[in-house]
């Protein structure tokens, strides 16, 4: 699978309005929200302070969901959170290729390439 390591200086960032995004904490320092289109959930995101750094991970989206800016409306909520809570600007993640071109809208500018490997599944 191709990554693409990305980092921005982008917050604070204004409130998405276009979701609603309530948050239900899973780890201590970080920041987990879920998008709901009415009652059903269609994207999630979680930023994690790591070290100076708020580092965005478990980012996605429904396959009918997509294309309708929920990806960015969590995102940008639980980034701002993240940043109104810790005061960090810095912000750091690894992008699929179906993700990037959200990224990229978002201000963040690719910084690195990776490969990751998983090995074969039992026949």
């Amino acid at each position: 699978m191709a990554l693409t390591g990305m980092a921005g200086d982008l917050l604070p960032l204004a409130a998405p309005g276009r979701a609603s995004l309530p948050q239900a904490s899973l780890w201590q320092d970080g920041f987990p929200y879920v998008a709901f289109e009415g009652d059903r959930a269609v994207a999630t995101a979680s930023t994690i302070v790591h070290g100076e750094c708020l580092y965005l991970a478990l980012v996605a989206t429904v396959p009918d969901a997509r294309r309708k800016g929920y990806a960015q409306a969590v995102v940008r909520h639980s980034l701002q959170r993240a940043h109104e809570t810790t005061g960090l600007t810095r912000t750091i993640l690894h992008a699929t290729n179906a993700g990037l071109s959200v990224y990229e809208r978002l201000g963040y500018r690719a910084t690195a390439q990776f490969t990751l490997y998983f090995p074969q599944s039992p026949k």
